[in-house]
């Protein structure tokens, strides 16, 4: 069984940087086209989905656990599981991240 250090109030940094990163994606994705765009601009677009719904997975298990701490909900399981929902989306997009920077690193090596 894995074990996971899961605090909910960490994510509210975690959040609000990805928060910066979608509005940076999705002005790049909303610049004008250039010649071959096309796949960048899609690219762009599925990338800021995708950070829209972390942010609302996050703003999710942040207001459960608002909620739990001040007696709203009773269930804590239902609250450890969006935190680790939040935890596992947030781990994702790093790691994708990561890959992107990895590829971008590539790419101007291979210049």
């Amino acid at each position: 069984m894995i074990e996971t250090k899961l605090d909910l109030f960490d994510l509210v940094p975690k959040a609000e940087t990805f928060r910066k990163t979608s509005r940076r994606v999705r002005s790049v994705a909303s610049a004008p086209p250039k010649p071959g765009a096309e796949l960048v601009q899609e690219f762009g677009k599925i990338l800021g989905e995708k950070l829209e719904s972390l942010i609302d997975v996050t703003q999710t298990s942040e207001r459960m656990a608002r909620d739990f701490a001040a007696g709203k909900v009773e269930n804590l399981h239902e609250v450890m599981i969006a935190g680790a929902k939040a935890d596992l989306a947030i781990e994702t997009a790093v790691q994708v991240r990561n890959l992107a920077v990895r590829a971008y690193q590539n790419l101007t090596t291979m210049r």
